[in-house]
Formats: C-alpha cells, sequence, structure tokens
C-alpha cells in the first residue's frame, strides 16, 4: 500500500542516522496527491531533508520534497450548533491574540481560526477543549495544503449521499418523450459530478466517483455538493414550464382534438387526465410561453360555446335613471361589453330595474362590477338654504339631474334622502363642479312681511296659486312674517318683485317723523292746507306732542311720509331762553297779544316751553366738565366723566353686549330707549348677516334722542375667577376692537363706559376693569403712535364709584404728570346732590356747581331769579360776567381777588384797562 511504500522509503532515506519508524509519524493526503512527515526531533527531520534529493527514488519518480511552514491557523471541529464567530473568537482569545475578522466558519460545525502570533497555535493545540459542555477537538491548519493535519486519525474522503427531488409530472413526461431535452440535462448536471437517475418524477441524484479526485478543492467540493447539485437541478428544471387545463366534462373530446391540432410541430407534450378532467402541455419556457395564450383562447373559447348553447341566465338590479347614466354610460357598460361580448344588458325606464343577460360568471361578474361603482360612488349633502332644499324635495329628482346637471355635460346626480338632498359622484372634483352649478343656477330671495294680516287676503292665495301653476321652476313658503321664493335664478327675482309688490301696496304700515313739538302743532294747524287733500281718505295722520304718525297702506304711507318730511324741512324753529327776573310772567301775561303779533305779520307760531318740554336744549346737556383729565406727549386727550352716556356730544359711545345683540339691560337698554327702535332692528338684521363671539365689535347709526353719531356695541366677556389673566385679556381685545373701529371710521373722540364691570355687565371686579380698560387704551395709543384719527377717548359713567375707579385708573397706568389736572376736590355727594337738584334753575348756577363742587346755599324769588352763595375760587367760574372792585388806579395786581383774575385772565386785561 501507499502507506507501507512511504514508510519504508522514509526509513530508506534516513539510513545511518540513529532514527527508527517510530520517530516519524507518516499523513497521506490523498486529495492533494501529498504526504506529510512529522518527526520526533528537528535532527531527523533536517537530515531527511538534505538527503531526499540525493535518494534514487524520488528522482526517479520526480517526487518534491519541501519543509512544511510553520501556521498561524488551527481547524476547530466538532463545535456546539449555533455556535458564532464572535463567541469563537471570545473563547480562543484567552489562548492568544485572534486576529480581526480570524475566525471563518465552514460547513460541518467546524472553523478555521487565525492568530497573531505563530506560538499562540502550539499552546491551543496541547490543551483540552470545550464550549457550552461540549468537547470539540483543534487542529492545525496549512493554508498551502487547504487542510488539517489528523496524525493517523485523518478520516477517509467519502462520496456525499445521494437525495431524491421531485418535478413536475407534466415536465417529467416532456423529458422522457424527449431525448433532446434529457440529453441537455444530463450533460449540464455532470459537470457538477452529478448522476440522475429519471425512473419517476421523483428524480434521484447520485455524486460520481469524479468528485474525489480534485486535489486540495476535493475536500470543499464534497462540503458543498448536494447543495450545487440541487441549485443546478433547479435551475435547468426551471428551463421547462407546464400548464394545466381543466376541461369540462361534455368539452374534453372537442377541446383536445382543437389543443393537438395547435401544438403539431411544437416540441412539448400533451398529459392527458380524463380522471381529473385536465390536459396538461409541458415543454420548454420559450415554446410554452409561445403557445399558451392560443391554448387558453381555445380552451375558453369552445367551453364558453358549449356552456352558451347549453343556457344562459338572467340577473336584474334596481337603479334610477341618473345612477344608470352616472355609471354605466361613463365608459363602464362598454368595459363589460368588451370582456363579455356575448353579454346583453338593457336598461328598463320605467321599472327603472337593469337587467343582465348571459353566462352565470359573465351575469355574476357583471352585476358585481355595476354594484361596486354603485357603492363606489360618493355622497355629499348639499349645504344649500333650506328653502332652496325644500325647493329640490318638491322637484322629480331625476328630471332636475337632467336640468342642472347631465344636460350640460357634468356628470353628477341627485339623490333624496329623507328630508336631505345629496349629491353624489364619482370623484370630489365632479361633487364641486356639481356644488358650484347648483349655486349658479338656485337660489332663494326672501322679504319681511311688516302687516302679517295681508298674508291671510284671498287675493293674497289666489296670487301665490297662480305662481305656483304658471311658474314651474319657483316655491313660495310663508310664514308668520316672511315671504321666501325659492328655484331657479332666473325665475325667483320676477316671482319675488310680484309677491313684494303686493305685499308693499297692502300692508298696513306707520311711520312716525319727529320732530319739536312746536314745529308739529305750526305744520297740523297753520300748514293744513298743504297736506290735508293729499292724505284724505288714503292715510290717517296722527299729531302727538313731538310725533306725527302717519298709518295706511304701506304704498300711500310712502308718498304721504315724502310730503310731511318736505313739510318739516321747510319749517325752521329755535328756543331763546330769557333768563331775566319776571321774564316768563311778562309773557304769560301778554302771550295771547305776541302770538297774534308774530303769526300776523310773520307767519310764524310762539310758544311758552317749560323746563320739560327741551331737556336736550339745556347748557346742562352742552357743557360737561370732566372729573379728571389727561393730555399725552402724542396729544391725545384721555378724560374722566361723571355724566349720561346718552347726552355725551361725541363721534360714537361704545357699550358692552352680549353675541346675541339684544339691547335688554344695563347701559345699552338706555341707549336703546333713547336711540329708538332702529336701534334693535339694525341689531337684529347684523345678528342674521354674521356670527359674533367675543371681542368683536359692531358699529351702527346713533338716532333718536342720543346725542352721539353712532354707537358701537362691544361683546364684552364674563369674567372668570379661575383664569383671571385669560379674562383681562379677553376684555383688553374688547377695547381694543372699538378702538380700531373708531378709527376706521375716521372719528376723533369716543365716549367709552366701564365695559365687563359688575353683575349684569360680565362680574369683572371694578378696580380690575377699570385698570385693564386703561391699560388697553394705552397699548392701542402706544401702537397707532401718531397715526390715529382719535384724539379724545372719554371715560364715562354716572356712579361715583365707577368715576373714581376709572380716574385712580388713569393715575395708575399714566402716573400724574404736568399734562393732568383734576377738576374737582374734596367733594361731597351731598354737596353734588344738592348741585345737580337745583341744575336746571340756571346754566351758569350748574356750571359753577360743577367746578367749585363746594358747599352752596340757594334760593328763587318770585319772579323765578335763582340766587346761589357758593364757596371756591372765583377765576374759575364760568359766568357770563363776574363783578369786582378796582382801587383808582385800576391796577389789577391790588387786591386778592383781582390778581387772581389777572393770572387768570393774563397781562392783556390790564392792558386793556
Amino acid at each position: 500500500s501507499g502507506q507501507e511504500f512511504l514508510t519504508m522509503l522514509v526509513e530508506n532515506i534516513l539510513k545511518g542516522s540513529s532514527a527508527e519508524s517510530k520517530d516519524f509519524n507518516i499523513e497521506i493526503i490523498p486529495e492533494s496527491n501529498c504526504a506529510v512527515v512529522a518527526f520526533s526531533n528537528s535532527k531527523y527531520a533536517e537530515h531527511f531533508f538534505v538527503s531526499s534529493p540525493s535518494n534514487g527514488i524520488i528522482k526517479k519518480k520526480n517526487m518534491k520534497v519541501r519543509l512544511l511552514e510553520m501556521t498561524s491557523k488551527v481547524k476547530a471541529e466538532g463545535l456546539p450548533p449555533n455556535s458564532n464567530s464572535d463567541l469563537v473568537m471570545l473563547y480562543f482569545d484567552k489562548f492568544g491574540e485572534v486576529e480581526d475578522d480570524g475566525v471563518t466558519f465552514e460547513i460541518d460545525q467546524s472553523a478555521i481560526i487565525t492568530f497573531t502570533n505563530l506560538e499562540d497555535v502550539q499552546r491551543v493545540l496541547k490543551e483540552q477543549h470545550q464550549l457550552k459542555k461540549q468537547p470539540f477537538r483543534v487542529l492545525p491548519y496549512y493554508e498551502t495544503l487547504q487542510t488539517a493535519l489528523y496524525g493517523k486519525d485523518r478520516p477517509p474522503l467519502r462520496l456525499p449521499e445521494a437525495f431524491i427531488e421531485k418535478i413536475d409530472r407534466a415536465v417529467w413526461h416532456h423529458l422522457k418523450e424527449n431525448k433532446k431535452s434529457m440529453d441537455y440535462i444530463k450533460q449540464a448536471i455532470s459537470s457538477h459530478f452529478c448522476e440522475m437517475d429519471f425512473q419517476s418524477s421523483a428524480v434521484k441524484i447520485s455524486p460520481s466517483q469524479s468528485l474525489l479526485n480534485n486535489g486540495v478543492q476535493t475536500r470543499k467540493l464534497i462540503q458543498t455538493w448536494r447543495e450545487n447539485a440541487l441549485s443546478v437541478f433547479l435551475s435547468l428544471t426551471s428551463e421547462f414550464k407546464s400548464t394545466e387545463f381543466c376541461i369540462q366534462k361534455d368539452a374534453w373530446t372537442e377541446i383536445q382534438t382543437e389543443i393537438q391540432k395547435e401544438v403539431v410541430g411544437e416540441a412539448v407534450t400533451l398529459v392527458p387526465n380524463v380522471d381529473e378532467g385536465t390536459i396538461t402541455v409541458a415543454g420548454l419556457k420559450e415554446d410554452m410561453n409561445r403557445i399558451e395564450g392560443i391554448l387558453t383562447e381555445t380552451v375558453e373559447r369552445v367551453t364558453q360555446r358549449i356552456q352558451r348553447e347549453k343556457g344562459s341566465e338572467t340577473g336584474e338590479t334596481s337603479m334610477t335613471p341618473s345612477i344608470y347614466n352616472l355609471v354605466l354610460r361613463d365608459g363602464l357598460e362598454q368595459q363589460i361589453c368588451d370582456k363579455f361580448p356575448e353579454i346583453n344588458i338593457t336598461y328598463h325606464v320605467h321599472s327603472r330595474k337593469l337587467t343582465f343577460y348571459g353566462l352565470k360568471h359573465e351575469v355574476l361578474e357583471t352585476k358585481n362590477k355595476i354594484l361596486q361603482a354603485v357603492l363606489n360612488l360618493i355622497h355629499k349633502p348639499i349645504e344649500l338654504h333650506q328653502s332652496v332644499l325644500d325647493f329640490l324635495l318638491t322637484k322629480d329628482v331625476e328630471e332636475m339631474t337632467n336640468n342642472l346637471f347631465l344636460n350640460k355635460g357634468i356628470n353628477v346626480a341627485l339623490e333624496a334622502d329623507g328630508k336631505r338632498v345629496l349629491l353624489v359622484g364619482k370623484t370630489d372634483n365632479a361633487l364641486s363642479v356639481g356644488e358650484k352649478q347648483l349655486q349658479t343656477d338656485l337660489s332663494h330671495l326672501n322679504f319681511s312681511v311688516e302687516d302679517p294680516s295681508v298674508l291671510g287676503r284671498s287675493d293674497w292665495h289666489d296670487l301665490v296659486s297662480h305662481i305656483k301653476n304658471t311658474v314651474t321652476n319657483v316655491t313660495v313658503q310663508t310664514t308668520v312674517n316672511q315671504v321666501v321664493v325659492s328655484g331657479f335664478v332666473d325665475s325667483i327675482t320676477d316671482v319675488e318683485q310680484e309677491l313684494h309688490n303686493f305685499v308693499q301696496e297692502n300692508s298696513q304700515f306707520e311711520k312716525t317723523l319727529k320732530s319739536h313739538k312746536t314745529v308739529v302743532t305750526y305744520i297740523k294747524n297753520h300748514k293744513k292746507q298743504d297736506w290735508f287733500e293729499e292724505v284724505k281718505g288714503n292715510v290717517n295722520v296722527n299729531f302727538k306732542g313731538e310725533d306725527i304718525v302717519i298709518s295706511g297702506s304701506r304704498l300711500h304711507v310712502s308718498k304721504c311720509v315724502l310730503l310731511f318730511e318736505d313739510l318739516l324741512r321747510s319749517v325752521h324753529n329755535c328756543t331763546m331762553k330769557i333768563v331775566k327776573p319776571g321774564a316768563k310772567k311778562f309773557f304769560k301775561e301778554k302771550e295771547l297779544m305776541c302770538v297774534t303779533y308774530v303769526q300776523t305779520n310773520m307767519n310764524c307760531l310762539v310758544q311758552l316751553l317749560d323746563e320739560y318740554d327741551h331737556p336736550h336744549d339745556t347748557v346742562q346737556s352742552l357743557i360737561i366738565k370732566p372729573v379728571y383729565h389727561y393730555k399725552t406727549h402724542e396729544g391725545m386727550e384721555i378724560t374722566v366723566n361723571k355724566a349720561d352716556m346718552c347726552s355725551f356730544q361725541v363721534d360714537a359711545v361704545v357699550g358692552g353686549c352680549k353675541e346675541n345683540l339684544l339691547l335688554d339691560g344695563g347701559l345699552v337698554k338706555v341707549l336703546s330707549d333713547a336711540a329708538g327702535p332702529k336701534l334693535q332692528n339694525d341689531c337684529n338684521q347684523t345678528v342674521k348677516k354674521r356670527k359674533l363671539t367675543t371681542g368683536d365689535a359692531v358699529l351702527l347709526d346713533a338716532g333718536g334722542r342720543l346725542r352721539c353719531k353712532h354707537v358701537i356695541l362691544a361683546i364684552g366677556p364674563n369674567y372668570n375667577i379661575n383664569k383671571p389673566q385669560e379674562s383681562e385679556k379677553l376684555l383688553k381685545k374688547t377695547v381694543k376692537k372699538s378702538l380700531n373701529l373708531a378709527d376706521q371710521e375716521s372719528f376723533q373722540s369716543l365716549a367709552i363706559p366701564a365695559i365687563g364691570s359688575g353683575v349684569a355687565g360680565g362680574g369683572f371686579p371694578l378696580d380690575f376693569c377699570a385698570d385693564t380698560i386703561v391699560k388697553a387704551i394705552k397699548e392701542f395709543c402706544d401702537f397707532v403712535e401718531e397715526d390715529n384719527t382719535l384724539n379724545k377717548i372719554h371715560l364715562v359713567d354716572n356712579n361715583d364709584k365707577t368715576v373714581q375707579a376709572l380716574e385712580a385708573a388713569v393715575k395708575k397706568v399714566y402716573g400724574a404728570s404736568a399734562h393732568t389736572h383734576s377738576m374737582a376736590s374734596g367733594s361731597s355727594s351731598s354737596s353734588q346732590q344738592q348741585n345737580q337738584n337745583h341744575a336746571s334753575s340756571s346754566p351758569s348756577q350748574h356750571q359753577t356747581a360743577t367746578l367749585f363742587q363746594g358747599a352752596s346755599q340757594s334760593f328763587q324769588t318770585k319772579e323765578g331769579l335763582t340766587i346761589t352763595l357758593m364757596k371756591g375760587n372765583i377765576e374759575d367760574t364760568t359766568m357770563d360776567v363776574v363783578v369786582n372792585t378796582l382801587s383808582s388806579d385800576l391796577n389789577l395786581s391790588v387786591g386778592a381777588i383781582s390778581n387772581a383774575l389777572l393770572k387768570a385772565a393774563g397781562p392783556q386785561l390790564q392792558v386793556l384797562l
């Protein structure tokens, strides 16, 4: 044997040395055609290496001898399952330094480990090894030999086990019958050391003997043979393909014949299976791909024809005409007919049924497609005025769909759902287009009816019935005090105008014109010739104090209102107040003479008026002195006033209100009472047009007995005791909104109350409320700086505590400076009340009481002269005349009173003297 030959050869070369056969070991590596001789000491190895080249047998057999290199690698065999490189590296690191990436796993639970130092290899080889309590052995591994050295225990090389791989049975039949295909596979797989047994579709694949003769690669090829063999075999068989056709029993003979005709001349194999009702065709992929479609079409064609010959069935589903047009007429019907040319689809308009006639599967698939398309439609509620929705609900939905959409090429439909109307379409974009079309074509108009009785008249009902019968594109709805006309835009305007004219002409209406009571009396008695004939028989005219009340049908009232407005404009009046002792008594005694003389010679009316007849013309309402005044560096004047807001003469006054603008309490009720019903009516119209929230403000005209031009209603917040900062922020927002609104309208003066104070106003603590309002004013002024038309902001209230809180807030926020001065000091509530009680006696006395704020005593003579004794500084009075004594040289600097008057008036007064 080779082992004995090599042993004798080594002994022959070592003759002359003391070495014996026990001093060396020979390990044959057959796959590499080499052997490794290991000596017990280096002296024998050196002798062998030096002597071997001269050995005759070595020369004759052309054998090569070299020293085996020192290795840095070992092979670990029999490692525990699931071992990984990190675990192995950690284990061998305790014996020596393992190189980075120095662990390489092989297939059979073994790994090659590379050390940095050669000495570490010898240390590892001497140890017994165990990992996860499983012993394994470590052998020296030589890169040049591509193997580990086992010594006497080297395992022999064996061929791998054969394995079986199943292939498609039809493909197997094809390979058995087609020698060319079979030879192709056998030749291809033999180059991978494989032999095949094709006795059944379970192919047996075995390794060939040539696998053991591949030199150093043999062991690795053995290890990877099965994987490579399987991969190659699967790759080769994947080049073939089979297609199975299911054949109905009654179509078997005809289809088999047709398929056989189609595959004539093709390198494919037919595998019929009558029991299973299948015909399978197998062959190379390129051949199968070429004829597969033809065969499939043939099978389907014959099958469908036979099925259709046996009979078709009918299916149906309910569908409105508009949905039918929306779903099927938009391409789906054509798609179905393209797929099933033989199917018959019919829509019956009267019964609203869609019927299908064809094969069962065609009918089912067609019905499912149509129902799915219906389910996929998007339904969106229409957001229109309720009256327009009511109009749509009274009409035929299908007719409206055609008129509004389909006739105009818009693919959407209407659908009634109880009290709702839905827009139906395929896409959101289509619905958007349809919604815009609805808003363009449909609308509503409405008007209020001030006299509800007109809607109960028989001629009104006749008119409405006539419209319903003649104008089909509109509907008319009536409530107690409103008429709503809904429908197509091109029709509702004329109908609304006709109905509105009827109501205007037949409604009972009342209009009140206001003027001075003297003017009203003059027109009643002295201008009767100008109006009596015009109103006779048409309207009723009632003269009441300051009012001229005209009532009757609106048509005639409107004409008469214009007449009386012209008369009022043509009449002028003035009020002359004579503050002289005995003036009232003189006029009463001479009243008849004066009235007759003025009427005869001047065509005028003279009347004696009491104080209560002209409360708004007194000096008290015209001159209101502030309690506190502050002027900013930018020129803005901020005043605190104790006064009635109704009599405050400014561009606009502010009133706090709720979101509904209901003027039913607090300051806004007082303003409403003074302004008249128009203010509340304007509020109601505003609420209908827009939704208000906290912080908003609206601007309205004043009118009535208000001295201001406009009213700003601000939606103030309620005080939240748990969130005072949020409450402060909202109140500031309300005040700033009012200031900004006044600035936008180019107002110059504005009166603001203590918005939000008190339980009724919003519950803000008084001092907190006042501070917040003044802070808001300052922040607004600082923000706009000089770019602001407002130059006067008045903080107004008629409550002493509120006025004091507002005054304290201004001083706190702005601070006392040269720009501020107080208009009252040391006043007592009793003295203020006393002054107010006597204010109506004399305008001058009122002014003095306002300025002095001191103790006073008054009495009135029988002629009506009021004499008042006041305590105060005479230079502060606003009387018409001040009387004072002077020295003979007319020197005003002499005497305390003269000197005070000189300082107040300036040096020009001395020059005049």
